[in-house]
């Protein structure tokens, strides 16, 4: 006998409806954390998920030689090594990350390095600075400044293909490297009383924001331990009381996170923020979004010597005995054993090859 129930109705939803709804309900779950995304530690996972490109350079003392050596920040291995005649005054790598510039004590002689080979590329003598004690450059590598001596004479210099041509001399009171937002407009120095702001253009001082608003002195940042972090939101730094400082860079606001332990060094800045503790037995992690929390203090199994940002989304720990240990998580990871005692510094060189520098 013949079926004689009436035909199934069919529901048409159009797609364009039906792609509204689910977009609504992803949304409604990444902010509830329905799906596990807002729960999922993003730091976490990056060691897994992230391809390291450049160096980790290391400096080395033994019986008063020093040794400078470049190790594989992606696979972690030994790549090269320079014997040095003395301890360099400064390491400051390029901002594409395959070249880094190097200042001696008491000479105005610069020398570049490869920072995979390290390769000497130049030697040379830096025009009108006697002394030089800190260099930096702008973000994208087109400006560097260099102070000269312990003061506040800056000589700005245009740089091409690690070649440097003087473009003017400014006075910029302050201490440390000369700092500059993103695009290079404003330049900053520290002062035991304030961060001074200059117009770039012109080097006239346009505000001043006073550390006495905030209750921190900056007086341990003679040590050049100022750092912007990833998105150029704040300037980080450490207090001469061992507490960290966050000076958001449009406002001047100064804040400290609290619940911080004491403190020491200069900061590693990335997507977060990493501090090691004064007894360097563990590092302290701000998320730039929330400068006024910690968002977790990690404990190390091992003393460390500093903390360094091989990647925005990384923060390695380091110990005098050549051991990296990833503290970009909830806890520490071991990361790799280098087997190279008396390091006295490291420095991340992450090489950056899709950017548009002046020299990489």
């Amino acid at each position: 006998m013949a079926d004689k129930r009436p035909p199934a109705r069919v529901l048409l939803i159009p797609l364009g409806v039906v792609a509204i709804v689910a977009v609504l309900i992803l949304a409604s779950a990444w902010r509830g954390g329905g799906f596990g995304f807002s729960t999922v530690d993003t730091a976490a996972l990056a060691p897994a998920r992230l391809t390291l490109d450049g160096s980790l350079l290391l400096l080395r003392e033994a019986d008063g030689s020093f040794e400078l050596v470049a190790v594989s920040l992606g696979s972690r291995e030994r790549l090269a090594a320079a014997q040095l005649d003395r301890r360099p005054l400064r390491i400051v790598p390029t901002p594409g990350g395959v070249s880094a510039f190097v200042l001696w004590p008491d000479t105005n002689r610069v020398t570049v390095f490869d920072t995979e080979t390290l390769e000497v590329q130049r030697d040379f003598t830096l025009d009108g600075v006697s002394r030089p004690t800190e260099l930096s450059f702008s973000p994208n590598g087109e400006q560097v400044f260099v102070v000269d001596g312990d003061g506040s004479e800056v000589v700005e210099y245009r740089h091409q293909r690690l070649e440097l041509t003087e473009i003017r001399r400014m006075v910029l009171a302050g201490f440390g490297p000369v700092l500059t937002n993103r695009r290079a407009t404003r330049l900053y120095r520290a002062t035991p009383e304030a961060i001074r702001v200059y117009f770039a253009q012109t080097g006239d001082l346009v505000e001043t924001y006073s550390v006495a608003t905030g209750g921190v002195r900056l007086a341990s940042l003679q040590a050049a331990d100022l750092r912007f972090d990833a998105d150029y939101t704040a300037l980080w730094g450490v207090d001469e009381t061992g507490k960290p400082v966050v000076v958001d860079e449009r406002t001047g606001r100064i804040a400290s996170p609290s619940n911080a332990v004491a403190l020491s060094g200069a900061p590693a800045a990335g997507e977060r923020v990493g501090f090691l503790s004064t007894d360097g037995r563990s590092v302290v992690r701000v998320n730039p979004r929330e400068p006024d929390r910690v968002e977790a203090t990690v404990d190390l199994p091992q003393t460390a010597l500093t903390v360094v940002a091989p990647h925005a989304a990384l923060l390695w720990a380091i110990t005098g005995e050549g051991s990296i240990v990833d503290v970009s998580g909830a806890s520490a990871r071991a990361v790799a054993d280098l087997e190279l005692p008396g390091i006295v510094e490291a420095i991340s060189s992450p090489v950056d090859r899709g950017g548009s520098f002046a020299c990489f």
